[in-house]
Parts: structure tokens; C-alpha cells; sequence
């Protein structure tokens, strides 16, 4: 529901809402807080009813996921426990990104793909 209402708000504010440019921001350090966003060009001012942040640039691990949050979990184990122990790397900052493939407002969760980014930095 929450991306529908935010493509709503850009639609009204004659912002273009192509669906490659939903993410979704996990904060973990903030009680799991879960939050949609629309990437837009830095030209475009988003209307005051809408928060801005910025993700900063970083070196990102990612990896690409279909399913539901137990499928989704999974996969970022297997991230943590067999890829990351030998990288080189750990995780850096602590909110982790994800890029729809297609509308989150149109499909369910479980049947979009992901691309889940996570901040990572040299050990």
C-alpha cells in the first residue's frame, strides 16, 4: 500500500514513477523500520509532504532474490555465512537496500524479484 500511495503523490506532483526506481530501505538499527522510496533526479524537488534522503555512494554487495521474507532471509544468510567470511569485506553501514524489478504497488512481494544491496567495506 505504501508504494501505491507514493506513486500516487509523484503522479500528482508530475514526478515520473518508473517502477526500476522503487526501493525499499531496511533500517535494522531503527526497530526493523521499513521504508519506500523513489529515486529521482537531484533537478527534481519532491513535494514538502515527502521526506528526501540520499544513499550514499559505497562499494554494495548484491545479490538478487524471488520470494517472501523467510526465502529472502535465507538468502542473505547464505550471504553471511558463506560469502562474506572470505571476501575481504564486512558489512558497512547498517540500512540495506532493495530494487524491484517490476511495481511493488501491482504484485505481490513474493512474486517480485529483488536486488538487494548491502553496504560493504574492506576488513
Amino acid at each position: 500500500e505504501t508504494f501505491y500511495e507514493l506513486k500516487k503523490l509523484a503522479f500528482a506532483h508530475d514526478i515520473a514513477c518508473d517502477p526500476s526506481h522503487m526501493w525499499g530501505i531496511l533500517s535494522p538499527h531503527q526497530g526493523n523500520i521499513y521504508k519506500a522510496f523513489l529515486a529521482i533526479s537531484d533537478s527534481v524537488l519532491p513535494p514538502k509532504k515527502l521526506k528526501n534522503a540520499q544513499i550514499k555512494a559505497a562499494k554494495y554487495l548484491s545479490f538478487k532474490v524471488k520470494g517472501g521474507i523467510a526465502t529472502t532471509i535465507e538468502a542473505g544468510q547464505h550471504v553471511f555465512t558463506q560469502w562474506l567470511p572470505n571476501s575481504g569485506y564486512k558489512i558497512g553501514e547498517i540500512c540495506a537496500f532493495e530494487r524491484f524489478s517490476s511495481d511493488p504497488s501491482l504484485k505481490s512481494y513474493e512474486k517480485l524479484e529483488r536486488e538487494i544491496f548491502i553496504p560493504v567495506e574492506p576488513v
